[in-house]
């Protein structure tokens, strides 16, 4: 018995030694606490991610808005942002309302029921894209007619103005064509002025591109429209 408390004993102690020598251990350098206080000067620098890019730039000539039709203004409503839209109404000339409106084809003549070309599949997908549907045949037939009845009725602004559009029937003086669906214009043609057939309202430009237009002459063998 002697003998194993004794055992016991030194365990006892050489335990307690162990766990004081834990309880005393010093903390590393890294982690103790700096007595060096001091002030760290902030510097800048510059970094300039300099990179060359290819860019395309197409400038697309313009050319004035005509009228299509001589007498007097008696309508000019300038966009606030000198943007004209194909399908919207700016001018009107001796009471007549004046749609402008884009085709890919120029709008050189008039068309009847049963008129073929590419002035008619010109003038229907334009009606098709503004929104107003009609026809995709090539032939001027009744929906194409409706199409036009409603959108020139939309800008004319009253009933007796929208019955100017004769039944069957495109005429190309109600129609201010525009060689893009969208220009920029300075709109000269104020309240009143005196405008003539295919003269131009002003320097119009196309995707804010704009050209002084220069006078050449020549000579063609056969009269008609570009």
């Amino acid at each position: 018995m002697g003998f194993v408390a004794a055992c016991m004993a030194a365990c006892l102690a050489a335990g307690m030694g162990l766990a004081v020598g834990l309880e005393r251990t010093m903390t590393p350098p890294s982690l103790s606490d700096s007595s060096d206080a001091g002030n760290l000067a902030l510097g800048s620098e510059e970094f300039d991610d300099v990179r060359s890019l290819n860019v395309d730039v197409t400038a697309s000539p313009a050319g004035g808005v005509a009228f299509p039709v001589s007498g007097r203004a008696t309508f000019a409503s300038c966009p606030a942002d000198g943007v004209v839209r194909s399908g919207s109404r700016e001018y009107g000339v001796d009471g007549t309302p004046l749609v402008s409106l884009h085709t890919d084809t120029p709008l050189y003549r008039d068309l009847a029921y049963g008129d073929k070309g590419d002035d008619v599949t010109a003038l229907q997908n334009e009606l098709a894209a503004l929104g107003y549907g009609g026809s995709r045949s090539g032939v001027f037939d009744w929906a194409t007619w409706d199409a036009w009845r409603r959108l020139y009725a939309a800008n004319a602004g009253t009933a007796t103005a929208a019955a100017r559009v004769q039944q069957g029937a495109f005429s190309r003086a109600l129609a201010v064509w525009l060689p893009a669906q969208t220009m920029s214009v300075s709109c000269a043609a104020s309240l009143g002025s005196t405008v003539t057939g295919d003269s131009t309202d002003s320097l119009a430009c196309v995707l804010s591109s704009c050209y002084r237009p220069v006078w050449r002459e020549f000579s063609f063998r056969k009269s008609g429209r570009f």
